[in-house]
């Protein structure tokens, strides 16, 4: 059996926050000829924990949401906060809320304690320090992006469902170019 340690690019980023991937792949023989099998070499997986349905690694959702033109929600997270646990599973669970983002926005997260590497603003960085540079104190944090990646808007602490729907839909319509959020909302409730 031979093992050949492979560098791979191109969709490799969804699956890990390097431009590349490590592969192993495995050929074997055996009375119906040889067998080939390719999976992500095991250093090179993300906790599946960490990106619940919807959700994508730093990299990967920043490269989708620019080719995509879309706003950005990065949700930085603590692995033993509850209130991040539920908002990962409300975004996709809450049909007002899975529509509003599909079309408008892309989903990150960031554990606060990974050392997990990322590239942010043209240097290499780990999830921690990443967390570290946003002043990142309460969990979840939320930070969001415009299409052209600028820092529009943060929310710290738990979020209701219908809270963050005001807040995506604000941002969404382009209403936080023009007023205020509690304007936003103060004129939505009357």
């Amino acid at each position: 059996m031979k093992t050949l340690l492979l560098l791979a690019a191109g969709l490799a980023t969804l699956l890990t926050p390097a431009s590349a991937k490590t592969t192993l792949m495995t050929e074997s023989s055996n009375n119906q000829g040889s067998i080939r099998v390719e999976r992500p070499a095991p250093e090179t997986l993300l906790p599946q924990s960490d990106f619940p349905e919807g959700w994508q690694p730093y990299e990967a959702g920043i490269a989708r949401a620019r080719s995509q033109r879309k706003f950005v929600m990065i949700q930085f997270f603590n692995a033993a906060c509850k209130p991040c646990q539920r908002l990962s599973q409300d975004v996709t669970a809450e049909p007002m809320l899975d529509d509003l983002i599909r079309k408008h926005f892309v989903l990150v997260r960031v554990n606060q304690g990974s050392n997990r590497n990322l590239r942010y603003r043209n240097r290499t960085v780990t999830e921690k320090q990443l967390t570290a540079l946003h002043q990142v104190k309460k969990y979840p944090t939320l930070l969001f992006l415009s299409p052209k990646g600028q820092l529009i808007g943060r929310h710290s602490g738990e979020v209701k469902p219908q809270e963050l729907h005001d807040i995506l839909n604000y941002l969404a319509t382009g209403s936080y170019n023009k007023m205020e959020f509690s304007a936003y909302r103060a004129k939505r409730k009357s």
